[in-house]
């Protein structure tokens, strides 16, 4: 459920928070260059001056160490510069519910060293943090994201307050320890916050600014890559001579921005003289939101009574909440959600959000629990179905332009089931075009070759998601 869904708040979109999804992450993140270009309003204001300052502190530690790892100061820049993940944000890439992976000592080793590297190549202070991106591996969206979270964590407590005092929304009080980071003593202070709490997973509730939110950085390895192919070409010559194709990577831009301070620092003003620009959640371009609502309001005007009592019972359950996702794409517009406005179709995530809402608002209106890409140790398969012990299903989602699906079928879906001593497993095909659907003639013969051959019991369904299907009225 969404944060105005659980607290009983009516909101029509205009609100300028975002109403998170309790219960599973958006993939969104906090972007700190729109703090630049946006916090203008109090709680914010200064915020992203606050930020900066932060990371100066750091770069004067660590500018005494001479690049010695060993320094006392190198240890004291990376124990301030710990950044625990802001489960309360429910933004970032989890898939299971809302605890991630977070940032840990690996993220703060990660950013004393690309401070160091700035402080190698003459730079005295910093504007913007999230440039460390641009030049070091393993910094994502996620970790920038939880590092401003942590930073203006203060700021946000006090900003979802005024809301839920607003709206009548009850409140907790939460201690934390590394709650603001004072500069004057150069260290991280305990605050103590009066927030809503989540009640999925018991755990305080931070709302943000839908302007602060981006599902990649405004600063960001691509779009730098993209500035210098623009507009300082013989940058990347230098390194690749005069293949600077679409063939590259993050060691690639990597070793490019640390050999090119210069491009870095004329690449960052030149965003600064940009405005910024925060998801659209009405367009919503990589289905990230609508999802959840449309999928909510066609299960309401589509109730479906789902019981069973046996195992055979269980998997007519399964196959036929998957023949109700397969009729709200095919029949029912639910296609629309998987194209964008250009005609192009969405990504695989796209897909698998919009089939988590149908399974999920019918699971709960049948007291069934269903989860989201569970981690089952050989790696993540899309969704885990279970009612107690016995009554177990794996189902794996693919798009059937990647010609690489029947890996899925005959390969990853039997190791999960393997892995996790789950008897039935169903592979859903999502068809975009014509040349999909002839691609996946013959998924069932597949499936029933891999079912004489083990022990379980796997089954299909190719969903045909063609742009703009006609009317089964017209059929």
């Amino acid at each position: 459920m969404k944060f105005s869904e659980t607290f009983g708040i009516a909101i029509d979109g205009s609100q300028g928070w975002f109403d998170p999804l309790l219960s599973i992450d958006t993939k969104l993140f906090i972007d700190p260059f729109l703090i630049y270009d946006l916090g203008k309003e109090a709680p914010f204001t200064d915020s992203h001056d606050e930020i900066v300052s932060f990371f100066n502190h750091l770069l004067v530690l660590i500018a005494k160490t001479s690049g010695n790892p060993k320094h006392p100061n190198w240890k004291s820049a990376e124990n301030l510069a710990l950044f625990p993940e802001v489960e309360e944000l429910c933004l970032g890439f989890t898939s299971v519910g809302t605890h991630g992976l977070g940032s840990g000592r690996e993220f703060a080793r990660l950013i004393v060293e690309g401070l160091s590297t700035e402080i190698a190549q003459g730079v005295k202070d910093i504007s913007h943090f999230e440039n460390l991106q641009i030049f070091q591996e393993g910094i994502g969206p996620d970790r920038i994201s939880d590092a401003c979270g942590g930073l203006l964590r203060h700021r946000l407590a006090q900003y979802t307050l005024e809301i839920c005092k607003d709206l009548d929304v009850p409140t907790q009080k939460k201690i934390y320890p590394r709650g603001k980071f004072d500069h004057a003593q150069g260290r991280w202070i305990a605050y103590e916050f009066d927030l809503p709490i989540n009640p999925y997973n018991k755990k305080p509730i931070l709302l943000v600014p839908k302007k602060f939110l981006r599902p990649l950085p405004t600063i960001n390895p691509q779009d730098f890559w993209d500035y210098l192919i623009d507009n300082e070409p013989e940058a990347i010559r230098e390194k690749f001579g005069s293949d600077i194709g679409q063939n590259i990577n993050k060691e690639m831009i990597v070793a490019v921005a640390i050999s090119s301070p210069g491009s870095r620092k004329r690449y960052l003003e030149t965003k600064e003289g940009q405005p910024g620009v925060p998801y659209d959640e009405f367009t919503d371009r990589k289905g990230l939101i609508q999802w959840y609502e449309k999928t909510q309001q066609w299960v309401k005007e589509n109730p479906h009574e789902f019981s069973f009592s046996s195992d055979e019972n269980f998997i007519v359950f399964i196959n036929e909440i998957i023949k109700e996702f397969q009729n709200y794409i095919e029949n029912d517009g639910g296609w629309k959600l998987l194209w964008n406005d250009d005609k192009t179709s969405r990504s695989e995530e796209a897909c698998q959000r919009v089939f988590l809402g149908i399974v999920k608002h019918y699971c709960k209106a049948n007291n069934i629990d269903i989860t989201s890409e569970a981690n089952i140790g050989r790696g993540p398969v899309d969704f885990k179905v279970s009612s107690g012990y016995s009554n177990r299903c794996l189902i794996e989602l693919k798009l059937a332009r990647n010609t690489k699906w029947w890996k899925g079928l005959e390969r990853q879906l039997p190791k999960y089931l393997e892995a996790e001593g789950v008897s039935i497993g169903k592979f859903v095909i999502i068809a975009f075009t014509d040349n999909d659907i002839k691609r996946v003639e013959n998924v069932q013969e597949r499936a029933a070759i891999i079912n004489e051959a083990t022990p379980y019991r796997l089954g299909t369904a190719v969903v045909d998601a063609r742009y703009a299907p006609p009317s089964a009225s017209l059929l």
